[in-house]
């Protein structure tokens, strides 16, 4: 699918859209109880509906409503083949499930997803009782019961590899300690992963190594609803500070866990005014400067921010940002490329970039440009086009549904021109 985006300021307020993070982890704590539960406030994109699938593959009652989940029954199958399409949650808080329950298993995957690594979780677990076939790549098969109650996994790959030996924890009937090596990224994330983890019952000690989850514990029915989602609403967070008139953004907990509502602290770096008040979140351009920013806990954010910096004044340098380049792209390269063809100035090095803002002024945009089968990067695409002097097509746009389905009726809800030109996947 191309959409154009027309030049179009965006203005007004909007709802958040549920997080897609927490989204998966309500999943995986409610798939693992026995008794019903319900999942109120879930936007069912791609990522969430393949988490969906491979509880229903493994024997798991999941009846689908319009934004919200009823569960019921048990894991009851012992031999599966699970497609956990795009979504790099789905298959690495999977497979040390499936390890803890004794489940044999082939894992297929799309997109980049079979070339993401998946050697750390691998290869620990082969450690203690599980064969996997084709090298620890998919497709991938994995059978085996897992053994062992002290698990050692590097922290600086990916924090998904931990959150799964956290709910997969508590399926051991033993104390479980799970120490981490060396330096940990995304911690955010697994903060997300203990919360959800007590809602449903789990205790999880946080120590001076890792975790450790006590024995004799059992997941227990809860019924939640998603909380809305930082990650997502940084897109029109992002395009208030750009723009001169006010965006709003309703339902954002000011509480929560997750690490991208640094974003406000962030784009008040930048120079943007901030109103909170009364559950909602209104942000308006100011005089936006260039700043300094750490990504190791935010990788997410990168695109957009990249975004906010293209019209800053002055030099935006985001470091510790090499992970992503084992994205859903190589989002240091796209991130170059994207902003490079609208007319801005990006430079890429192997763990930073720096963008040169243009002054506050539009960029010229008239160009095609590929989402690179990455949501966040063609979200971002469509914020730097809406203020852009010409129109902008993004080719492969169809990618957005990975997270955020109903994106581009949300910019035109806000004010924005995004029409599709082409239909059919032209990524």
């Amino acid at each position: 699918m191309e959409v154009r985006i027309s030049p179009s300021p965006l203005h007004g307020a909007i709802p958040a859209p549920p997080s897609k993070s927490v989204s998966h982890r309500l999943l995986f704590a409610a798939s693992l109880t026995e008794q019903p539960c319900t999942i109120e406030n879930i936007t069912l994109s791609d990522d969430v509906l393949a988490t969906i699938g491979a509880f229903q593959a493994l024997g798991k009652k999941i009846e689908i409503f319009e934004n919200a989940l009823s569960l019921s029954g048990s894991l009851s199958c012992r031999s599966v083949q699970i497609d956990c399409g795009e979504s790099g949650s789905t298959l690495r808080f999977l497979i040390p499930v499936l390890a803890a329950l004794g489940v044999e298993a082939e894992l297929i995957g799309h997109g980049r997803l079979p070339s993401r690594p998946l050697d750390p979780i691998v290869s620990l677990l082969a450690q203690n009782g599980i064969a996997f076939s084709n090298s620890g790549r998919l497709p991938l098969h994995m059978e085996g019961n897992l053994r062992g109650s002290e698990f050692a996994v590097c922290a600086d790959i990916s924090s998904q590899f931990i959150t799964g030996l956290l709910f997969a924890a508590p399926l051991l009937n033993k104390d479980c300690a799970i120490s981490l090596i060396g330096k940990r990224v995304s911690q955010p994330y697994l903060d997300i992963t203990v919360d959800v983890l007590s809602q449903y019952g789990i205790e999880v000690k946080e120590t001076e190594y890792g975790y450790f989850v006590p024995e004799k514990q059992k997941y227990r029915s809860c019924n939640c609803k998603v909380e809305g989602d930082y990650s997502n609403a940084a897109f029109f967070l992002c395009a208030g500070a750009i723009g001169k008139k006010p965006v709003t953004v309703k339902g954002l907990n000011p509480q929560s866990k997750q690490g991208d509502r640094e974003i406000l602290s962030l784009l008040k770096q930048f120079g943007a005014k901030i109103l909170e008040a009364e559950g909602q979140i209104q942000i308006c351009g100011g005089t936006l400067r260039g700043i300094t920013i750490d990504a190791e806990d935010i990788p997410d954010l990168v695109p957009i921010l990249s975004v906010v910096a293209a019209f800053a004044e002055g030099d935006t340098v985001i470091e510790n940002a090499g992970r992503l380049r084992i994205k859903e792209c190589d989002r240091l390269r796209a991130v170059s490329d994207f902003l490079t063809k609208l007319g801005g100035k990006a430079e890429e090095f192997p763990d930073r970039l720096v963008i040169h803002g243009n002054g506050g002024k539009p960029l010229p945009g008239g160009c095609t440009v590929s989402s690179w089968n990455d949501h966040r990067i063609a979200m971002s695409e469509t914020i730097a086009a809406a203020y852009s002097i010409h129109p902008v097509e993004i080719a492969g746009a169809e990618c957005v549904k990975k997270s955020y389905p109903g994106f581009y009726q949300d910019i035109n809800e806000l004010g924005g021109i995004a029409n599709v030109v082409h239909v059919g996947e032209s990524n």
